[in-house]
């Protein structure tokens, strides 16, 4: 276990090209998440906790002043799964990178070396006795007494990916799996409960028991109810609109549904419902807390909605970007900041107000890869469904059905001759005019995975591959790998800063190009994913799990306050270093110690 709170400085270790004397780091780190995506609740009173992927929101429902604890507070990550109070009172999170138990101002974090079978920690859960109990995608765990004690019963769920644990009111422990159905204990007694008797699927989200002691399993696909004998199929859908229930829980006269399409009451052969209609935050619902009848609170996507004697009154974080995994970052011609995530949608932060940037259709800026700001004014966003092309307020999109050489769009670059050339995971492909010509192994590609490209001052377009580096220059493919000593080397990343080049590797190298030789340095941190150069000639360096370092300088992680080590991009805006992270965005005011 570790102990953690908010950190101090971190200290850049020496290495070759990236060899610096130790040094504080003078600038600030603010993070920025989405606290309104609610994963869990738990409630003490009038403060209510709310497990988000971006960090722990404490509301004060009086008040209707909220907090936010991250990383920067100590906890292991800000994508967080559930939060709960156990009988003694103890606050527990679960997290991607384990579970962490309140302790103080910090925080006790377990993960794997402390004896939980994986670190990513899907549910908690608290039994009759008070104790907490998590669910991992390595198996279950009993918290008992502060401490992980894996369950490990041969007959039981053993080291499977667990959604959910459940205990009944005799004590019997009820276990939903990703893929294997149910894991009951009746009695002592192990049974897996499966399709074969009855479930809709042998994924279970949630767990509950109704007060006639009947089981019920709420699935993507539908409701079950148990009887003893086997599941019966509860028809959900003609009430509730959807089959995706997220979550049950019964009081004594009702039955909670929480679902993609709101929050539905059953009593009896009677039915209520919270939508946005009634003034829900979202119909898109993923957790829920029932008080008692009269007091429910909702976790949506879109924040928390508390349902006190039929009225609902919502809880919002405002002005904060949605998604946790932030992939790409750019800023145009009017100082917007374009944040794009894996497959939650493109951010744009403009005059400083966060909105969600529509596409042609609901999915087509689901994930956006990289961003490139066309000489004729266009904005064109390379995703994971192709191309699109924004020119005022027309859309137009290229697919693999338009020429490309696949849907899956990694980066783009205009050439001095107004061509627009694309890396895709199945070769490059350039638009001249209205045509596409494609580019695969068989042309000489290293390989066809493409991860990066760049236009360098002479006019060459550079393309980093999973298998090392290509360039086209009048129409010619030049293959580089041997000479940069990359042969079979996985480039994550390319940038140009004056008359030089740079690659990113998975391995940690920066390889550097002056146009006449290549240079290589040692292992700098672990894989790099991001290059950007600053206005002084320096680089900055995003990498897969070392935080931000800049070339013979400084370097940021967690411990200064970023959302995590995880850097997927970076820019410049407004005179400060944005990192775009799994979990969230730092903002680095490298003049905050001036």
């Amino acid at each position: 276990m570790r102990f953690s709170s908010i950190a101090g400085a971190a200290l850049l270790s020496a290495g070759l090209l990236f060899s610096c004397s130790e040094q504080r780091n003078d600038a600030t780190v603010r993070q920025i998440a989405d606290v309104n995506h609610v994963t869990g609740i738990a409630a003490d009173g009038n403060t209510v906790y709310c497990a988000t992927q971006g960090g722990l929101v404490v509301w004060d429902l009086s008040s209707r002043q909220y907090t936010i604890l991250s990383t920067a507070n100590g906890l292991p990550s800000n994508d967080l799964r559930d939060v709960v109070i156990d009988g003694g009172g103890a606050l527990w999170v679960a997290t991607k990178l384990g579970v962490a138990l309140r302790e103080g101002s910090g925080w006790k974090v377990f993960d794997s070396s402390d004896g939980l079978p994986a670190d990513e920690v899907t549910d908690l859960s608290v039994d009759i006795e008070g104790a907490a109990w998590a669910s991992t995608t390595g198996g279950v765990v009993s918290l008992k007494g502060g401490k992980p004690g894996f369950l490990d019963d041969s007959s039981g769920p053993g080291s499977r990916a667990i959604n959910v644990v459940y205990f009944d009111s005799g004590k019997n422990m009820w276990v939903g799996t990703t893929e294997n159905g149910i894991y009951v204990n009746l009695q002592g007694n192990w049974r897996n409960l499966t399709t074969r008797n009855g479930l809709l699927l042998n994924k279970a989200n949630t767990v509950a028991q109704n007060w006639d002691n009947s089981i019920w399993v709420g699935s993507s696909v539908g409701v079950n109810r148990w009887d003893g004998a086997g599941f019966q199929t509860v028809g959900v859908k003609k009430h509730m609109g959807t089959f995706d229930v997220r979550k049950i829980i019964p009081t004594r006269e009702r039955l909670w549904f929480f679902s993609a399409t709101g929050v539905h009451v059953m009593k009896g052969s009677t039915w209520d419902h919270y939508t946005e209609r009634e003034g829900l935050v979202s119909d898109a619902v993923n957790t829920g807390l029932v008080i008692s009848d009269e007091r429910v609170f909702a976790g949506t996507i879109n924040g928390m909605s508390l349902i006190e004697n039929g009225t609902v009154i919502n809880y919002v974080v405002p002005n904060t970007p949605f998604g946790k995994d932030f992939i790409t970052l750019a800023v145009d011609r009017n100082n917007r900041l374009y944040a794009g995530t894996r497959e939650s949608g493109l951010n744009v932060l403009d005059s400083g107000y966060w909105a969600l940037l529509p596409g042609q259709n609901a999915n087509s800026l689901e994930t956006v890869q990289s961003i490139v700001f066309a000489p004729d004014g266009a904005t064109v966003f390379n995703t994971s469904s192709g191309v699109a092309f924004l020119r005022g307020l027309d859309w137009k999109t290229a697919t693999r059905s338009n020429g490309i050489a696949g849907d899956d769009v990694r980066c783009g670059v205009y050439d001095r001759q107004g061509r627009y050339w694309v890396g895709t995971s199945t070769g490059v492909s350039c638009l001249t005019g209205s045509a596409w010509s494609r580019y695969r192994g068989v042309h000489g590609l290293p390989s066809e995975d493409i991860r990066a490209c760049a236009l360098d001052s002479t006019g060459t377009v550079w393309f980093g591959t999973a298998a090392g580096i290509v360039s086209f220059a009048d129409n010619r493919l030049n293959n580089w790998s041997a000479s940069a000593g990359a042969e079979n080397t996985e480039i994550l990343s390319v940038a140009v800063s004056g008359n030089r080049v740079y690659f990113g590797t998975g391995d940690g190298k920066l390889i550097e190009y002056d146009g006449s030789s290549w240079k290589s340095s040692g292992k700098a941190a672990s894989g790099i994913t991001a290059i950007l150069p600053d206005s002084s000639g320096g680089l900055w360096l995003g990498t897969d799990n070392d935080g931000v370092l800049r070339v013979g300088g400084a370097k940021y992680t967690m411990a200064d306050g970023l959302p995590s080590n995880r850097v997927r991009a970076l820019a410049f805006h407004d005179g400060k270093l944005v990192a775009g992270c799994y979990g969230g965005i730092g903002i680095i005011d490298l003049d905050a110690g001036e």
